[in-house]
């Protein structure tokens, strides 16, 4: 077991599939509580069906994380209903809205711009003032993705946003640590998930030639590393941007 989960509460954005849903798991066996937060109900409820199944503990929230509101009631949420404030934050949220820099829309570029990097901020700032005003030490995880280091064809909006997550993790950390509060990014290379069962064939062979491991990822590939950087284990980690790409950015 990974040392300090046991008992903590952890909420966990994007937990009704892929990434956020396998993490949400994770963190379940290691007998953390979990907020389920997420804009998919049916995702949420199969999420949540799973974690209780395996006899973990958890309470599910509906709504949108570039949403002020949605994401200030699912914190409020989450502690009402288990008497505790969240030390522990998992942003896996995420839509794709590609298109040629050429033939992007402005609605495909400030949707992006508002789920990713306006929803990062939301869900750092509202937690962190939850952990500040109940004066307990806490851990931010947000997602990157290695099109926001090298950039992707047809992801302008996407990588651009991606990057902008991992220097708005590096500056929050900078000021969050003396408050006892660690904020960290996962970078996921290109990992089966259902956004990327979306990826054209074409492009997925290309990334396939460019990738020296010559394969996607698995959520329960990078699951542990989010469930690390949560724990207590990390506990002298924060700033930082951690690949997992299967060598992509090398």
């Amino acid at each position: 077991m990974l040392s300090g989960l046991s008992g903590k509460l952890a909420l966990v954005a994007g937990a009704g599939s892929g990434i956020g849903k396998t993490v949400a798991l994770k963190l379940a066996a290691h007998d953390c509580k979990v907020g389920l937060f997420d804009l998919n109900k049916e995702g949420l409820e199969k999420t949540k069906s799973e974690v209780t199944s395996a006899g973990g503990s958890c309470e599910t929230f509906l709504g949108d994380i570039s949403n002020r509101e949605h994401v200030q009631c699912a914190v409020d949420g989450v502690t009402s209903h288990f008497e505790m404030a969240p030390s522990i934050g998992i942003n896996c949220a995420g839509i794709t809205r590609d298109a040629m820099l050429l033939k992007m829309t402005d609605d495909q570029w400030d949707s992006i711009i508002s789920c990713h990097l306006k929803g990062s901020f939301l869900f750092t700032q509202i937690l962190a003032r939850q952990m500040v005003k109940a004066k307990i030490s806490g851990s931010i995880v947000n997602t990157g993705s290695i099109s926001g280091k090298i950039g992707n064809t047809g992801q302008a909006n996407y990588s651009a946003a991606k990057a902008g997550i991992i220097a708005f993790s590096k500056a929050t950390a900078r000021e969050l640590a003396p408050k006892g509060i660690r904020c960290n990014t996962v970078v996921p290379g290109f990992i089966n998930t259902p956004m990327a069962n979306a990826i054209p064939p074409h492009i997925k062979q290309m990334v396939l030639m460019m990738t020296p491991m010559g394969r996607f990822g698995e959520t329960t590939e990078i699951a542990d590393l989010y469930c690390f950087l949560a724990s207590e284990s990390s506990s002298y980690i924060t700033g930082v941007d951690i690949e997992v790409a299967g060598g992509l950015a090398m």
